[in-house]
């Protein structure tokens, strides 16, 4: 078995020159709305294919497309003689847009809808379609309708409007019209085929999808709710699937039980999508075939194909992806997941579906007479009137009219309207009370089953008011209810729409016009049906482009026609066609084609108006026929003139003025050397531009010309100020500055004051004085030594912060303002002992004080087992911005402490600095004490200090020279208080002081205070031997000693050995801590 591509009208088997991989045949919806593309390569260039040739394609003995080229492109690939076509293929279904409707059979009166359809097709078809018993009757009487001028696929999509049936074309050139077809497939699909009733199949791919299902549905009415459940009763705990459905047209346990079981037709199943590969012809889309897979327990389970996809893999053989709907089929299924109308290729249906119904958005009204226009298809109860005429109808010229008074009465459509309930509609009709006394207008829609016993009755809407203007009144219906939506009662087939005074208090007049059912998902614009057209409704607005073709001129009226070629027959005589390729008229004598008009036939002469503008061109003219009386003044211009025409001779002395002279015409070539002088140069004529580079040099500035507004920011460096020339006397008051440190007390020398110390766990203690007998000095080499206790600048302490628990997290902070779009940069030192981490932080607030933001620098710092030499370091934020909405900021210091099992950590802190800017600075204290003024700029006493060449020469107020400048200094390194406790009688005691970097230290002086802060005791100044035996020593009298020469000096020791009993004594020590400086 072997697939083959056939040339029908020319007779030519094209499989041979088919590029197989490129040929593809797709089927959507119902059978045979297909389409197919190929390439063919035509080697020897003898091939011929054009637009409108028939094509078949056989799969073996099966016919897998049959239709018409619609679309050819011809390419060349540079191999001499090949040509390549490359083709798309519609099926028969587009053979019903070239028959047209054009004599008096167009006219349709009373039959059934298949009576009809054969009639037209007897009539007008051509294409060789027939008509059979696939032709079914949907609707026993059809309304009279004027067909003439359409096409027979506009006829039966007009028929289909009202019917609600579809229509399609088969391989066989057979029509198929029907309200909804199930076709069994010539074959089943099975794992285990037996190649006669079932065939094998690949890649077979199920889909269980309960993405949408529910199995309980909760109904919302008016005044009534309740549950409907699946099966009848609730599902057990924990498995159900809910939904909610809300209709304010539910007043009864009736109708809120049929809105439930609609919801849940819908959504009660889950959706079993499938797809599969097969390679055995003859299963077309629209088709049901039933599955089985023993693997997945599946055994002949129906399912239809919604689509498919065929490419030959082969010379033999064609694959067919097929692609399967939900299972089990329906026929709402079918009708829910199918496109009902083929649309035709050809313009005239194009044309067609512009005006005759789009179902895309919505279907046909299917309400006859819908616009009252003529007097049939409504029953009229007393004191209603159809066909009555007014002048301002909602649509055409007539209307329905209720004028009641005091009475009940309905009016309804005649004939019941089919429906497919697994489709939705939407029912509307305008409405307009005119005069109002009691009662209302309503409108409604009655459900009714095959045998026309009333199902339902829902509410569209009423009119209970005098109303201005035309009011329209909707409902949606649907197979589950939704907002504004009703469902369909289960088992309904037909509708009927009527309208009552729903009582006998009605007085009024009410008018009716437009009513409409369509089918679709949305409700759209009032449209009547194609028949229901009145003259002078269509407006020009109306009409589609193209919409009128020759066919719609009346007999003697021909429109010009525009042509590439003339056509070969001159006929009938006073035809007109526009030819294209010489864009001339040419009029048909019945025995040629004529475009010239004979001289004889002018009559008079040709006057100025007969000459169109431009016609006379230079070939036109006699020699020397234009004299100078000829040309008009200023006519000619400077283009009229050949170059080099004009000499000198021709120019009148002084004739060229500077009006003469055009823009730019005078250049620098044309201006001899210094014939401008200042004079000609207006004033303020040389603007910046005008000036070359570096033009203007120091001889061309005048004296005092160049302010501060001259100088541009950053313009004066370094290398344009001359030696010596800024003084003392340049600097304003405040231009030279040491910053300014923002936080209040940050060297601690006023203990904690201004700060919040937050413990973290209650084993954390805070001091600024330590009360024990060893103590820590911290130097890192970058900032001036300091101890807990002392800080580096000799004045006040340092925070010394304790924990004895573990895992703790401590710190202090202190909020000041902040100011949005301001630069802040922190700095700190801090030094541990048996630490984990350190942190500085700015944390941004708002004015409620909610911090927003925050700024972190961390570092982590060794865990420093007990009794290791402790470190220190400073810490840095820099240029840290205030963002939106910062009115404060808090500065924190925080530390951790080790998990370590029962260990303790000690953290200093000292130096906090935070200053405005975007670069961090070493502390500089602004507490009272230091040498600074109240702006906190440094004061130095230039009377009593000297500074020359880089050394030193100090002088006190007695003119005494103290440093001479001569020699290498030392300066104090580091100064400190601590307490003593005096020993007992007879005990020597020590206190040692732990140097960090203390190599290079050379000397020390000590004394002890008494209670009045007088000096009682001074130990001179390196008076003491090292071993420290204090011989000849007075009671309480303190010594100290030190070993500072060599690398592993850590220490030095201060002595208190007494002859009596001082262990009550406790003694504030005094030490200072000296180190070599080279000037």
């Amino acid at each position: 078995m072997a697939w083959t591509l056939t040339n029908v009208t020319t007779g030519v088997d094209l499989t041979a020159e088919v590029d197989a991989p490129s040929m593809s045949i797709a089927q959507r919806a119902y059978a045979e709305t297909s389409r197919l593309s190929a390439r063919i390569v035509d080697e020897a260039g003898t091939i011929s294919i054009v637009t409108e040739h028939e094509m078949l394609l056989m799969d073996g003995a099966v016919k897998a497309f049959a239709g018409y080229v619609r679309s050819r492109r011809r390419m060349d690939r540079g191999v001499s003689s090949q040509r390549v076509y490359e083709i798309e293929c519609q099926d028969y279904t587009t053979l019903l847009g070239d028959d047209l409707c054009d004599a008096a059979a167009a006219v349709r009166t009373n039959e059934t809808d298949k009576a009809r359809i054969t009639a037209l097709f007897t009539a007008f078809g051509t294409r060789g379609v027939v008509i059979g018993a696939s032709v079914v009757q949907l609707r026993a009487t059809m309304p009279d309708v004027d067909y003439t001028g359409l096409t027979l696929h506009e006829c039966l999509s007009a028929i289909c409007a009202i019917t609600g049936g579809s229509f399609y074309v088969d391989f066989d050139k057979v029509l198929h019209y029907f309200d909804s077809e199930v076709i069994a497939s010539p074959f089943n699909l099975s794992d285990a085929p037996d190649g006669v009733a079932t065939f094998g199949y690949d890649d077979f791919s199920l889909v269980d999808d309960t993405v949408q299902f529910v199995n309980s549905v909760f109904v919302i009415g008016a005044g009534i709710s309740g549950w409907r459940y699946q099966g009848g009763s609730a599902p057990a705990a924990g498995t159900r699937r809910a939904m909610t459905v809300r209709d304010d047209t539910v007043i009864d346990s009736a109708t809120l039980n049929s809105v439930g079981d609609s919801a849940l037709s819908e959504y009660g199943t889950a959706r079993v999508p499938a797809s599969l590969t097969t390679y055995q012809p003859g299963l077309k889309a629209g088709q049901s075939v039933q599955i089985t897979h023993a693997g997945w327990g599946i055994s002949a389970v129906t399912y239809r194909i919604a689509s498919i996809e065929a490419r030959p893999i082969d010379a033999t053989r064609i694959a067919y992806s097929i692609y399967f709907g939900t299972s089990p089929v329906s026929i709402g299924q079918l009708l829910r997941d199918t496109n009902l109308v083929v649309a035709s290729a050809t313009q005239a249906a194009q044309e067609a579906s512009a005006f005759v119904v789009d179902l895309s958005a919505g279907g046909g009204n299917l309400v006859p007479n819908s616009s009252f226009e003529d007097g049939t298809g409504w029953t009229v109860g007393s004191q209603w009137a159809i066909n009555v005429a007014v002048a301002d109808a909602f649509q055409g010229a007539k209307e329905a009219r209720l004028t009641a008074s005091a009475v009940n009465s309905s009016l309804y459509d005649t004939a019941y309207i089919p429906i497919s309930r697994a489709d939705k509609y939407f029912v509307s009709a305008w409405v307009f009370c005119r005069a109002f006394t009691s009662g209302k207008v309503r409108m409604q829609l009655e459900e009714y089953n095959a045998a026309s016993t009333l199902l339902a009755t829902t509410i569209v809407g009423e009119v209970s008011a005098l109303g201005t203007e035309w009011t329209r009144l909707v409902r949606g219906f649907a197979p589950a209810a939704a907002l504004g939506v009703t469902a369909w009662n289960a088992a309904t087939t037909k509708v009927r729409i009527t309208f009552n005074t729903a009582g006998a208090t009605a007085t009024g007049t009410w008018s009716v016009d437009g009513v409409q059912l369509e089918r679709g998902g949305i409700v759209t614009a009032y449209v009547p049906a194609p028949y229901e057209l009145v003259d002078g409704s269509i407006a020009g607005t109306k009409v589609a482009d193209a919409a009128i073709t020759t066919a719609k001129f009346a007999a003697g009226i021909t429109p010009v026609e525009i042509v590439d070629a003339l056509p070969a027959s001159p006929t009938p005589e006073g035809r007109v066609v526009y030819l294209t390729t010489n864009d001339k008229l040419y009029r048909a004598t019945g025995v040629s084609w004529l475009a010239s008009v004979a001289t004889v036939d002018l009559s008079g002469q040709i006057t100025n108006t007969q000459i169109t503008d431009l016609a006379v061109s230079t070939p036109k003219l006699a020699a020397n026929a234009v004299t100078a009386a000829k040309i008009a003044a200023n006519t000619i211009t400077a283009a009229e003139i050949a170059a080099d025409t004009i000499t000198a001779g021709q120019i009148a002395a002084g004739a060229i003025s500077t009006t003469e002279l055009a823009a730019n015409a005078v250049t620098a070539a044309k201006i001899a050397a210094g014939t401008i002088t200042a004079t000609e140069i207006a004033a303020l004529a040389i603007s910046s531009d005008k000036l070359a580079a570096n033009a203007v040099v120091a001889g061309k500035i005048a004296a005092g010309v160049i302010t501060a507004s001259e100088i541009a920011a950053n313009a004066v460096t370094a290398a344009a100020i001359a030696a010596g020339a800024v003084t003392a006397v340049k600097f304003e008051t405040s231009a030279i500055a040491a910053p300014r440190n923002l936080l209040t007390n940050g060297g601690f020398r006023n203990g904690t004051a201004g700060w919040t110390l937050n413990a973290g766990g209650s084993a954390v203690v805070f001091a600024t004085v330590s009360t024990i007998d060893t103590f820590r000095m911290i130097h890192d080499g970058d900032v001036d030594s300091w101890d807990p206790n002392v800080g580096p600048f000799g004045r006040g302490v340092s925070l010394t912060i304790a924990n004895t628990g573990t895992a703790y997290t401590f710190s202090i902070q202190q909020i000041i303002p902040a100011t949005i779009g301001e630069y802040y940069s922190l700095s700190a030192v801090v030094g541990d002992y048996n630490m984990t981490n350190a942190y500085l932080d700015i944390e941004w607030l708002n004015a409620a004080g909610g911090q927003i933001g925050s700024t972190v620098s961390s570092a982590a710092i060794p865990n420093n087992q007990m009794g290791a030499t402790p470190t220190g370091r400073t810490f840095y934020i820099d240029g840290a911005l205030a963002p939106d909405l910062t009115r404060q900021m808090r500065i924190k210091v925080r530390g951790v402490t080790p998990t370590l099992a029962g260990a303790s950590g000690e953290m200093y802190i000292d130096q906090i600095m935070l200053v405005a800017g975007k670069k961090a600075v070493p502390y500089a204290p602004g507490e009272p004490g230091a040498l600074r003024n109240t702006d906190g700029n440094v004061k130095i006493d230039g009377a009593g200090i000297a500074v020359t060449n880089g050394k030193i020469t100090v002088t006190n107020s007695g003119s005494v020279v103290i440093i001479d400048g001569t020699s290498n200094m030392f300066k104090i390194w580091s100064t400190g208080t601590l307490s003593m406790v005096g020993p007992t009688a007879g005990v020597q005691k020590t206190v040692n002081v732990i140097l960090a970097g203390g190599v290079g230290m050379c000397a020390y002086n000590a004394y002890w205070e008494d209670t009045a802060g007088v000096l009682a005791h001074q130990v001179p100044f390196l008076t003491f031997d090292a071993t420290g035996a204090g011989a000849g020593l007075t009671t309480r009298h303190i010594y100290g000693t030190t070993t500072l020469d060599g690398a592993s000096d850590t220490k030095f020791t201060y002595l208190w050995k007494a002859k009596n009993d001082d262990s009550a004594i406790t003694k504030p020590m005094r030490f200072y801590l000296f180190k070599e400086a080279a000037l």
